[in-house]
C-alpha cells in the first residue's frame, strides 16, 4: 500500500477583506513573492485610475460653482456701492450722517441673534445685530428753537406743516381736526406711532385719547360698538332686520295695520338690543336713517349668499 504524498498548501491575503490566494505543491518562495508583487502593482494602478476619475468629476463640478460665485460677488459689489450712497447721506436738518436703524416699533426682545453675511445680507457689509420685538426709540430728537420745531423726515409732517403754515408738530392736532387738515394720509399704525412721538404723545396717552374720542358722541360710539361689529360678523343687526320682516308678514296675514319702522322703534326688541350694546337708540329720525342703511347692507349680504 503506497502512502499518499503530502502536498504543501500556502494561502496568502493581500488585504484582510480579500479572498486568499492559494498556492499548492512545491512552489518556491520567490515565485510566490513575484505573484504577490504583481497583484499589488495592479491594485495600485487601479486605485490611481479611480482617483483620477474622481478628480475629474470634482473639477467639472467646482468650475461652474466658482463662476457662479464670482458673478454673484460682482453683482453684490455693484449693489453695495449703490447702498453706500444712501448710507453716507447727510441730513439736511442736522448736517450729520443719517444713521440707518431698525424701524420696527413693535419689537420685543433685545438682540435676538447674529445674522451671517450670506445672500442678501452680504450687501450690508459687516455683521449687524438685529433687534426684534422690542420698542425702538431710534428716531432722532430734534431740539426746539424757541416755540418752533421741525418734524423728523419720513413721516410727511414737514410737508403738512408747510402747507398749513404750522411751526411745531404738536400743532398737527389742531390742524388735522379741521376739514382742510384731512389732506394728511395716514399709512398705517406705524405711521401713527411716529406722528404721536412727534406730537409728544406717549402710547398710554394715545390709548386714552382714542377711548375718549370714541365715547365723545353717541353716533361715534354706535359706529364702533354696533356697526363695525356687524362687519366683523355679528348677527344682531341681521336678527333685527329679520324680526322686522317677520312682524310685517304677521300683520299682513291678520289684515291689520302694517308694521312700520316707527312701531319697530318703540318696540321692546329695539330697547333691549341697544341696552345690550350700551348705546342709546337716539331719536326716531336718527334711528330710521340708521336702520334703513343697515337694512340695505343686510339685504345685499343675503343676496350674495344666494349666488
Amino acid at each position: 500500500m503506497t502512502k499518499k504524498r503530502k502536498v504543501k498548501v500556502i494561502a496568502v491575503k493581500t488585504y484582510k477583506e480579500d479572498s486568499p490566494i492559494v498556492f499548492t505543491g512545491n512552489i518556491k518562495n520567490e515565485y510566490i513573492r513575484e505573484e504577490l508583487n504583481e497583484v499589488q502593482r495592479k491594485t495600485k494602478e487601479f486605485q490611481q485610475k479611480i482617483k483620477q476619475e474622481i478628480d475629474k468629476i470634482q473639477a467639472n463640478t467646482k468650475n461652474p460653482l466658482a463662476k457662479l460665485q464670482a458673478d454673484i460677488n460682482e453683482t453684490n459689489e455693484k449693489i453695495r456701492k449703490a447702498f453706500r450712497k444712501e448710507l453716507d447721506a447727510v441730513s439736511q436738518i442736522t448736517g450729520k450722517p443719517i444713521e440707518i436703524k431698525s424701524t420696527n416699533p413693535f419689537a420685543f426682545s433685545k438682540v435676538q441673534r447674529k445674522m451671517e453675511n450670506t445672500g442678501i445680507m452680504s450687501l450690508l457689509g459687516k455683521q449687524r445685530n438685529f433687534t426684534m420685538f422690542k420698542p425702538q426709540h431710534s428716531l432722532p430728537r430734534i431740539k426746539p428753537d424757541g416755540h418752533k420745531r421741525l418734524a423728523v423726515t419720513g413721516t410727511g409732517l414737514n410737508s403738512f406743516m408747510i402747507r398749513h403754515k404750522l411751526e411745531n408738530p404738536v400743532d398737527f392736532a389742531k390742524a388735522y381736526t379741521k376739514t382742510k387738515g384731512k389732506d394728511y394720509q395716514v399709512k398705517g399704525f406705524i405711521n401713527i406711532r411716529y406722528v404721536c412721538e412727534q406730537m409728544n404723545v406717549t402710547a398710554q396717552e394715545a390709548m386714552l385719547y382714542i377711548c375718549e374720542g370714541m365715547r365723545r358722541s353717541d353716533t361715534r360710539w354706535k359706529e364702533h360698538r354696533i356697526n363695525k361689529e356687524y362687519w366683523r360678523g355679528s348677527q344682531s343687526v341681521i336678527n333685527l332686520v329679520d324680526y322686522f320682516e317677520e312682524k310685517k308678514l304677521q300683520e299682513k296675514k291678520k289684515n291689520t295695520n302694517a308694521y312700520t319702522v316707527k312701531r319697530l322703534y318703540y318696540s321692546q326688541y329695539v330697547d333691549d338690543l341697544f341696552k345690550t350694546y350700551g348705546c342709546p337708540k337716539g331719536s326716531y329720525s336718527e334711528f330710521t336713517k340708521w336702520f334703513k342703511k343697515m337694512k340695505y347692507h343686510v339685504e345685499m349680504y343675503k343676496k350674495s349668499k344666494k349666488k
